[in-house]
């Protein structure tokens, strides 16, 4: 039983190897993550439309000569969806590369791949600093209520109450002004969600061009160091590249824009 077992597993992973190759030339836009672990980064790739899993590697690293060489799998992938990470765009430009340099035999030169962002880091990037926010604004309410305690306390026959009553306004005034700072934080969150969804509110079909004024003006009121990441995935022209991809098959059919 074990001999016809360990035959039939070696009859399959041919299979398995030929139909791989034979389905990788007709995967046109891929999904690349890296998954870090403490001994070796593993490399994940899926078909985004299909969500089917298209391959895994466990390490070595994650150079982008390693990605170039993995890449080389898919002769005719257009797109890419991946997170900002240096070693994947590398080996992203290595490939568009060497497809410039050599195209692929029997096949015609081919458009460089194109590289979109995914919005994975900046919604795990965003929460954390409006939680933030609203925790410090709760710990100077928390703080003002009990300065207001102390005045009740004061007010007592025989004492001073003029020191504690201060105290309580000024508590009161910074409690007051952090939950107005971060009132305007959630509304700019709002435009970010509107600004990368496929549809606008109005029912119109979503562009760069509106979602990026949008963007700009989230970005506006959010000022100080703790914003730094966020800020600079958005401004990554790269984040906006899906709302481009929806357009372009549109252009190429009908070139009148209604």
């Amino acid at each position: 039983m074990g001999r016809w077992v360990e035959h039939a597993r070696h009859r399959a992973r041919g299979l398995v190897a030929v139909g791989d190759q034979g389905c990788q030339a007709w995967v046109l836009t891929l999904g690349l993550a890296e998954i870090l672990f403490p001994q070796a980064p593993v490399w994940v790739a899926v078909e985004p439309h299909s969500m089917a899993w298209v391959a895994g590697q466990r390490g070595p690293d994650r150079t982008g000569d390693r990605w170039y060489q993995w890449l080389r799998q898919w002769p005719g992938f257009q797109r890419v969806v991946s997170d900002a990470g240096t070693g994947l765009a590398r080996g992203v430009k290595l490939r568009n590369a060497a497809r410039a340099a050599a195209p692929e035999p029997g096949q015609a030169p081919v458009a460089p791949v194109q590289v979109g962002l995914e919005v994975l880091h900046t919604e795990r990037a965003r929460p954390r600093v409006v939680s933030r926010r609203w925790a410090q604004a709760a710990q100077l309410l928390a703080a003002a209520a009990q300065a207001a305690q102390q005045v009740a306390h004061a007010q007592q026959p025989g004492l001073e109450a003029r020191g504690a009553a201060g105290r309580a306004r000024a508590a009161g005034g910074k409690a007051e002004r952090a939950c107005e700072a971060s009132v305007p934080v959630d509304t700019a969150v709002e435009g970010i969600q509107a600004a990368w969804a496929a549809v606008r509110p109005d029912g119109q079909r979503n562009d760069r061009a509106w979602a990026q004024a949008h963007l700009t003006a989230a970005l506006g009121t959010w000022v100080g160091a703790a914003w730094d990441k966020v800020r600079r995935l958005l401004h990554d022209a790269r984040t906006l590249h899906h709302l481009d991809w929806r357009h372009a098959p549109l252009e190429q059919a009908v070139s009148d824009p209604l």
